[in-house]
């Protein structure tokens, strides 16, 4: 077998907390998930890659050009999530009328996803490499004292 040389310093496994405020980001690539939770209950969605292309209302600097995985679960009452970041990636405002507008523009593209192979729809893929902005904040886990981020909501890069 030939030589390999590996450099751990030019990988990342962390995933950043960012502090509170908004962040600009560039999407990723989409890749469908499903898993169990904690009480032992079936959950699945999006896994979206994300990077941080600039700090904006209160975001910190020190967060540009990294990265992170927003988690966009699918399951039970969760759905809206999806919709809401699709929406806001693709430019339109999360009211009625942009909701009106999405639907009239995307409504009828695949947005169907596989949890065991990981591919995604065209409608979903349609998010890839756009800018959105979203609004995080810092929460504990109360089971294991770890910090971790809170997705507070996204919204179109031109609001």
């Amino acid at each position: 077998m030939p030589q390999h040389n590996y450099d751990p310093k030019a990988v990342t496994v962390s995933i950043p907390v960012f502090t509170k405020g908004d962040y600009e980001f560039i999407v990723g690539e989409c890749k469908a998930f499903s898993g169990t939770n904690a009480e032992g209950n079936e959950n699945f969605g999006i896994r979206w890659p994300m990077k941080v292309a600039k700090a904006v209302d209160e975001g910190d600097e020190g967060a540009v050009d990294k990265r992170t995985l927003y988690s966009c679960y699918m399951n039970g009452g969760a759905a809206p999530f999806g919709k809401a970041f699709a929406m806001a990636c693709l430019g339109y405002q999360r009211n009625e009328e942009g909701e009106t507008a999405f639907d009239e523009d995307y409504g009828d593209r695949d947005w169907g996803f596989n949890s065991d192979n990981g591919i995604c729809g065209d409608g979903w893929k349609e998010c890839i490499g756009k800018r959105v902005v979203g609004a995080v904040s810092v929460r504990m886990d109360p089971e294991t004292g770890r910090k971790g981020q809170q997705w507070e909501g996204f919204r179109p890069l031109t609001q």
